[in-house]
This record gives structure tokens, C-alpha cells and sequence, in this order.
């Protein structure tokens, strides 16, 4: 009864942790995350070569819980230059660049728009990324939208009809080399502020979904320490073996109030900084 009423504890303190940290970091509404559209991750539009053509690119994240076949989307960031997608798809929890104004072979994780047809670069001071569900582009259609260095750009205003944007809003510009990228992975509240400034640019187009949390090791091997996560930081991470009985602590150690949280606390099957919105998972303990 002792051990069970000290998880019971533990629990009730998680759970109020979680809603802490949901109160301050995610709203619980239709742009709470990127679950049910494509989103623009990172772009790139100032390099530090001479010239700027073919070294440009505007990266893709799908946040979504499927595939997504892109074949007739289409990507804008420059006045009548549009990329419409090859027959392609990007798996759940994918990343692929679009390599504005540039040559090259399509691959799983980089796609070429061409020189041919293509007028201009991005802007280096200021400009726009919108992305488009068809080839027909209005307020219908677009589904995701960044400006940066100044408001009022190309598509802002289908972009706030769509609820999507906020009018006058935009994303500073930054210095020539750097790129502006999500701040957390597939998080998506409409705003210029789910961005931020790199000074290295870092695209993830490695073709692999986010990786889950690894699998206890088979029985007889010692198991390893996992990589620290959101919940490590808050102070809930897992410091107990699966299988090990839990040890309640001494009165030398820790009060009621005081006892460390040792068990291992996850959303679904999902890591909580994979960032997935949370009021579809439920809150399990690992013993």
C-alpha cells in the first residue's frame, strides 16, 4: 500500500507538471500544432556566396500522423514563380528542402526547382514562403505561410483569411549566412514568433521519421541511459531500470513533499518535446 500510494503521489505531480507546462506552451485549439497540414520549417534565403542562385531553400516538415502526397502543391516565394511538386511523398515526421532556383536530381530528402522558368531569387531583406495544397492559389488553398523583414507581403492577405496569419505580422530579418527556423519541431501557432534565428543554418532533411524513444534492452544486458527530454528538464525523467522495484525514500533523503520522481512518464507513444498536440494522448507510468 505505502509503494502504491507514493506512485499515486509521484503521478498527481506529473499530471500537474503537464498541465503546468500546457498552460504556458500550447493552446489547445485548431493551430495548437501542425497535425493536419504540411508546414514550412526553416528557410534560407541570404547565403554568403556571391551570387544566391541555387543556394537558396525553404524546408518542409509533415507533422502529420501520414504520408503526404505533394504531387500538384505548390510552393511560392517569389512574385510568379511557383514550384508544383513532382509525384512525391513525404512520410509522417519527414523533412525535405526545396532547393529554390537550383539544378539537381529529385531525391527523398531534396527536391529541385530548376533554373528554367524561375525569374528571381528570394529577397534578401525581406519577402515571403507560402505553400498551396493545388495549383490554384487562394485563401482556399493556402496552408501554410511565413513572411519575414516586413508585413504586407505577397499572399498575407489569403494567408489571414485563412486563419493562418496575422496581419503585419513577420519574421525579422536576419543576417546574411543565417536562416529563421521553427523554434520546436512541427510546432505551429500562426505566429512569426514560433520562429527564430540561425546563425547556422540547420536543415534536418535526413529522411528519417523522428525517431521514438529507444527499446529496453533485451533481458541480461544492462540498460543505458536515455537522452534527456522535456520531461528530464522539468525533473521527471526516468532514473529507474524497468523491472526495479521502486525505493521509497528515507526521511533523510526526501519529506512527502520532497521525494524525487523517478518512474518514467510519456504522452501515448509519443515524446513530449515531439511535440504533438496533447489532448489526444493520455498520461501512462512505466513500471
Amino acid at each position: 500500500m505505502k509503494k502504491q500510494g507514493g506512485l499515486l503521489r509521484k503521478a498527481e505531480k506529473v499530471i500537474l507538471i503537464l498541465l503546468l507546462a500546457v498552460a504556458g506552451f500550447f493552446y489547445f485549439g485548431e493551430s495548437c500544432l501542425a497535425v493536419d497540414h504540411l508546414v514550412i520549417n526553416e528557410v534560407y534565403y541570404d547565403p554568403t556566396e556571391i551570387t544566391d542562385t541555387g543556394k537558396e531553400w525553404i524546408e518542409l516538415y509533415n507533422g502529420t500522423a501520414n504520408p503526404i502526397e505533394l504531387i500538384g502543391y505548390d510552393l511560392n516565394a517569389v512574385s510568379g514563380d511557383y514550384y508544383t511538386f513532382p509525384n512525391f511523398t513525404l512520410g509522417s515526421g519527414n523533412f525535405v528542402v526545396v532547393h529554390w532556383r537550383a539544378d539537381g536530381t529529385n531525391t527523398a530528402t531534396d527536391l529541385y526547382t530548376g533554373i528554367s522558368g524561375f525569374d528571381d531569387n528570394m529577397g534578401n531583406t525581406n519577402g515571403w514562403a507560402a505553400l498551396f495544397n493545388s495549383t490554384a492559389h487562394s485563401s482556399n488553398t493556402i496552408i501554410d505561410y511565413v513572411e519575414y523583414g516586413a508585413g504586407g507581403k505577397t499572399w498575407e492577405s489569403d494567408a489571414v483569411a485563412a486563419g493562418i496569419w496575422t496581419a503585419g505580422d513577420y519574421m525579422v530579418d536576419v543576417d546574411k549566412g543565417h536562416s529563421f527556423a521553427r523554434k520546436l519541431v512541427g510546432f505551429d501557432t500562426n505566429q512569426s514568433s514560433d520562429f527564430e534565428d540561425l546563425s547556422s543554418p540547420n536543415p534536418q532533411n535526413s529522411g528519417v521519421a523522428v525517431a521514438p524513444p529507444p527499446p529496453p534492452p533485451p533481458a541480461g544486458e544492462p540498460e543505458t541511459s536515455p537522452p534527456p527530454s522535456s520531461l528530464d528538464e522539468l525533473g521527471t525523467g526516468s532514473s529507474q531500470g524497468e523491472g526495479e522495484e521502486e525505493q521509497e525514500p528515507s526521511s533523510a533523503e526526501a519529506t512527502e513533499g520532497e521525494e524525487e520522481i523517478t518512474e518514467t512518464y510519456k504522452l501515448g507513444d509519443v515524446v513530449i518535446n515531439e511535440l504533438v498536440c496533447l489532448q489526444n494522448y493520455q498520461l501512462f507510468v512505466l513500471e
